[in-house]
């Protein structure tokens, strides 16, 4: 039992991550055997318990008794000044202490108790507990930045000129009315930059020191000893620092300024409430391990935290600076600053000093501004390995390193940390409420987000502080110019836009109560109203708009919108156009009042033909001439007092419209005579036709006042084109035509033709006649003479005239000379030898003899050359070489000849001369690629072939478990020759991917992160990461130790440093 609860402690402690900066030796002592309790973890032992609202004593017992059988007893119970007890959910509330006291428990446990994290869980059942939770440690750090020299006063202030605090001070220094509550580890009550402006503030620590002493290592030494000089117990009004964290962090905020001494506070003239909640313990050495790992460290309680937060809440505070944290999202702290926001206070915390995008709290809440850390560099701040934390849920950064403030005994000093950072963001805060009393904590906190300067750094929310830009911000507040939405008629089509005033960016609105009248919607992005009314009645509902400022602001307003019943209306809203001698016909609408209507020309003339029917309301008959009218129509219903609607129409009269009534042509042929004539009707008498796109078929034309298509056809093919007809009275009309002239008159394409008294030998091709100009180039094609077909002159001429024929590609041809050539693309390409001839597996009888006449009409090409691209050539010697273009490739043996499926008669016999004539290039391999697995016969290494820097490597696989890991197969694996992998460049050796869980013998469990492993702290942490244990591969020490280890380690808010 006891093994198990020391597992969990230790993942606890991963996840609450108290904020300071560990040696990765120290993380590793905790994971050692025999250690009794992580020392910074909680308040040992202890369970904090929030009972619910009005809980019975007899319920109370129920709990005690539970926890009784347990092993566990009750410490304390915990309330706040003035009587009022810790509630959660509804903070506070004031109950008499005599007859409800105690709703937050503190509970202790003896050694020999279940897992606690079993009892949070049983006790979350219980019907009269809330909430239930190890009593957290929240860490600060006490040891000042050693890496840092002091310099001149405004060089070591540095921070300030970055933030223009001095511009600032232009406007205001400050105000005694704001007071600036810094829970901490206290602050030195007699400092002399100090004094004069502290108020009355509190001491809230009273830890149980009996818990801690009873915490020991394996030998019996213990974990934990107190100091002679800390204050450890006794809640009192004295909130003196012995740690120095809370002092250096209250002079940033706020010191004395203008004195000639020391330093300058931001917020010259604020008032600070210096509230304890953090104390000094000393961590012995684990005599288990071999260096010593013992320190001084800050730690608070977060019960006392809580609680400072409600005193700084109810005894006058504007801003809470909370220069501490860690990554346990707790809901009794959650609670207190909850209450702390909803009174009006702005709450400022230190994001974290571990380098990691990794929420911590409170900085991460909604309600407090998270502050990171940046150097004089306008970087991110980065300090003993680590450095500032970032990320999305940060809001704004401010200057953390190197920053000279006060500590202990008169004393100044440089720290470093994103605890520096935020007292620079509260101090500023200060300076706002002091300029302008009456803004609420959502203007302040927008106007310090909103003004941040935009520097080069990602995850530092809006940017960094710019304490004069944040002064002098204007609120470009939002207002809603609109009073009150105009009533509506039911199905009427209703459109209002609300107007409003301000506000940054794009806007969201929303209705969040009531809702808008059925058939209407809002608009999220323009506030518009629009749709139709569905129902009748009054809808009350209220509009939230949110702008787009990193800090938004939200405006709500009510309104009310009248759906009525709908007026009596003309719903047509024009008249449709008519045509002379045609039918025409069109029924009115109305809408609203009570039917049956009655419809009455009110004034005007209709067209002549068309008339008015006053019990249907329809328009109709056959207008006989053009003409443009407006006239006036009303309707009446059936309702007594009787209700009407008006509106005024034009009604125009078009001669008929002109229309091209041909759809379709038929299909001509070539060489054949085609006519025919285009038909279009309506408009005048008078028109003129022409081609306005496309073209015609070649050989036929339009005529522009017949339309007739007419001409004997040139070329085959389907030809589309526009016609447009223009009459005299300006209408138009168009339309798209297809024909098609077909071949039905000719012979078939490839068809040998000649006409009687004529030599001349045509071939068809593509319909037109390509003529043979010798006997060569007829033969050449393979023709017969008998397969030529007579046909008439007439026929003939019906033919275009194509490109002469010339002598088939590939043709090998000479001439009355001893040159051999090849025809090749219209080109003579000339042989230059006869071994050239030859390789290129040509026989003597292939020769065609041909014209010199028809030779020399072929340009000279280039010579066939002797590359034969592919064979497989050798010449006097052993060497036997593969032509690639210009280039020759060497097999260096046998076995790569024959692996790559050639054989001995593949090899052609050419001389050294030719032979010569090719470049050596890249010896032949066997062909693999990257991405292939391979080995060798004699050799049981297996490698991956990977493409490094565009050259093949191979990469060995140190064991079967990286093998496997990478998702290969033992059936992947091709075994290849000595000479083939020899010619592979060996590169690094292969690990485990990215993500894998590893592990050796007593070595720990790691996670592969970028080549290297990182461990995990322990194996809670490894099991709230939604790991497996059964993913887990065993690795050999000596392999797993060949895996660099990551050098990140665990830090905590504020400015200590192990000793490099």
């Amino acid at each position: 039992m006891f093994k198990k609860m020391l597992i969990r402690l230790f993942v606890l402690f991963s996840l609450v991550m108290v904020f300071i900066y560990l040696d990765q030796r120290v993380a590793r002592l905790f994971a050692e055997e025999g250690i009794g309790v992580d020392p910074f973890l909680q308040a040992p032992n202890e369970i904090l318990l929030i009972y619910r609202e009005g809980v019975s004593p007899q319920d109370k017992q129920s709990v005690q008794d539970l926890l009784v059988q347990q092993g566990i007893s009750l410490v304390s119970e915990e309330t706040l000044p003035d009587n009022r007890q810790v509630v959660l959910g509804k903070m506070p509330q004031i109950y008499d202490p005599t007859e409800r006291r105690g709703l937050m428990d503190v509970f202790t446990a003896t050694d020999d108790q279940p897992d606690e994290f079993d009892i949070i869980n049983e006790l979350h059942k219980h019907p009269a507990v809330k909430h239930a939770e190890p009593n957290y440690f929240t860490v600060i750090a006490r040891v000042p930045n050693e890496y840092t020299n002091l310099a001149a006063l405004r060089q070591a202030q540095w921070g300030l000129d970055k933030i223009q605090a001095p511009e600032a001070w232009e406007k205001t220094t400050g105000s005694n009315k704001i007071t600036i509550a810094i829970i901490d580890t206290g602050a030195d009550l007699n400092h002399e930059d100090l004094k004069a402006n502290l108020v009355q503030g509190r001491d809230f620590v009273d830890i149980n020191m009996a818990h801690y002493l009873s915490q020991v290592y394996a030998d019996g030494s213990p974990v934990y000893s107190f100091f002679p000089w800390e204050d450890y117990v006794d809640e009192d009004d004295n909130p003196s620092d012995q740690n120095g964290h809370g002092t250096h962090v209250s002079g940033t905020a706020a010191a004395v300024t203008n004195n000639s001494r020391g330093v300058s506070g931001v917020c010259w003239n604020c008032k600070i409430m210096p509230l304890r909640a953090g104390f000094s313990i000393q961590v012995n050495n684990n005599p288990a391990t071999p260096v010593n790992e013992s320190g001084t460290y800050g730690l608070m309680e977060n019960d006392d935290v809580a609680r400072a937060i409600y005193y700084a809440a109810d005894n006058g505070a504007k801003v809470i600076n909370m220069s501490w944290g860690n990554y346990s999202n707790s809901l009794i702290l959650k609670e207190a600053i909850d209450y702390a926001y909803k009174k009006g206070v702005l709450l400022v915390a230190a994001a974290g000093n571990e380098g990691l995008n990794m929420m911590a709290y409170p900085a991460a809440y909604s309600n407090v501004i998270g502050v990171a850390a940046t150097d004089s560099s306008d970087r991110l701040a980065s300090w003993g390995g680590a450095g500032s934390n970032y990320g999305n849920w940060v809001s704004m950064a401010a200057p953390g390193s190197s920053i000279k403030s006060t500590v202990r005994a008169n004393a100044y000093e440089n720290w470093s940390g994103t605890s520096m950072a935020a007292p620079f963001v509260s101090g500023t805060a200060g300076l706002i409420l002091a300029a302008n009393p009456g803004w609420t904590v959502e203007q302040v906190s927008g106007s310090l987000i909103n003004s941040a300067d935009s520097i080069n750094v990602s995850g530092i929310g809006s940017g960094r502080l710019n304490a004069r830009a944040a002064v002098n911000y204007e609120l470009n507040t939002m207002s809603i110019a609109t009073d009150k939405l105009p009533d509506g008629e039911l199905t009427a089509d209703y459109n209002f836009q609300i107007i409003l005033r301000g506000g940054v960016g794009s806007k969201k609105w929303e209705i969040t109560t009531g809702t808008l009248p059925k058939g209407l919607k809002l608009d999220s992005k323009t506030g518009l109203i629009s749709g139709k009314p569905t129902e009748l009645g009054s809808k009350t509902f209220t509009i939230q708009i949110t702008d787009s400022q990193f800090n938004p602001q939200v405006l709500t307003k009510q309104f009310i919108i009248k759906i009525n019943p709908l007026t009596l209306s003309l719903v047509n809203t024009v008249l449709p156009a008519g045509q002379t001698g045609e039918a025409y016909s069109v029924q009115l609408q109305a809408q609203g009042g009570t039917k049956p209507y009655v419809w009455v020309l009110e004034s005007g003339k209709l067209p002549e033909g068309l008339s008015l029917d006053a019990q249907k309301g329809l328009i109709s008959g056959t207008p006989s001439q053009s003409v443009s009218q407006t006239v006036r129509i009303k309707v009446l219903d059936s309702f007594t007092p009787q209700s009407s609607g008006i509106k005024e129409y034009k009604i125009e009269i078009y001669p008929p419209e002109l229309v091209i009534r041909t759809d379709k042509l038929p299909a001509g042929s070539i060489g054949l005579n085609y006519s025919q004539t285009l038909f279009a009707s309506g408009g005048t008498d008078s028109k003129r036709w022409i081609l306005k796109s496309g073209n015609l078929p070649n050989g036929l034309s339009l005529g522009n006042k017949d339309g007739k298509l007419s001409g004997i056809p040139k070329l085959v093919g389907v030809f589309t084109f526009e016609i447009e007809v223009k009459t005299n009275d300006g209408q138009i009309a168009t339309k798209s035509l297809t024909l098609e002239i077909n071949a039905d008159s000719l012979h078939p394409n490839g068809t040998l033709i000649m006409a009687p008294g004529s030599p001349s030998v045509y071939l068809v091709d593509n319909y037109h006649k390509r003529w043979f100009p010798s006997a060569e180039v007829f033969l050449s094609h393979g023709f017969r003479w008998g397969d030529i077909v007579r046909i008439t002159d007439k026929e003939m001429k019906i033919y275009p005239q194509g490109d002469d024929m010339r002598i088939r590609t590939g043709t090998i041809v000479k001439g009355s000379g001893s040159n051999v050539y090849k025809i090749v693309n219209d080109q003579k390409k000339h042989f230059p030898t006869a071994d050239v001839y030859l390789l290129r597996g040509y026989d003597w009888d292939m020769i065609w003899r041909v014209d010199d006449r028809e030779l020399s009409s072929y340009p000279e090409g280039l010579k066939v050359g002797a590359e034969a691209v592919g064979r497989v050539l050798k010449g006097k010697g052993s060497e036997v070489y593969y032509v690639e273009e210009d280039s020759k490739r060497h097999f260096p043996n046998a076995e790569v000849f024959l692996g790559l499926g050639y054989t001995w008669r593949d090899i052609k016999t050419i001389s050294d001369t030719e032979l010569s004539k090719f470049q050596t290039g890249k010896a032949m391999h066997l062909i693999h690629y990257p991405g292939d697995v391979v080995k060798t016969a004699n050799n049981p290494s297996v490698f991956l072939l990977e493409n490094l820097d565009g050259v093949t490597h191979r990469r060995v696989f140190q064991s079967a478990e990286v093998y496997l890991n990478n998702g290969f197969r033992w059936q992947d694996i091709v075994t290849i020759s000595n000479a083939e992998m020899n010619s592979y460049p060996q590169a690094h050796p292969m690990i485990m991917r990215d993500g894998s869980l590893i592990t050796g013998s007593n070595n720990g469990t790691y996670v592969v992160e970028h080549g290297q492993k990182r461990a995990f702290m322990s194996a809670e942490d490894f099991d709230s990461r939604g790991y497996s244990w059964d993913t887990v591969t065993y690795l050999p020490d000596h392999e797993l130790f060949g895996i660099p280890e990551t050098s990140q380690v665990q830090t905590f808010f504020g400015g200590q440093w192990p000793d490099e």
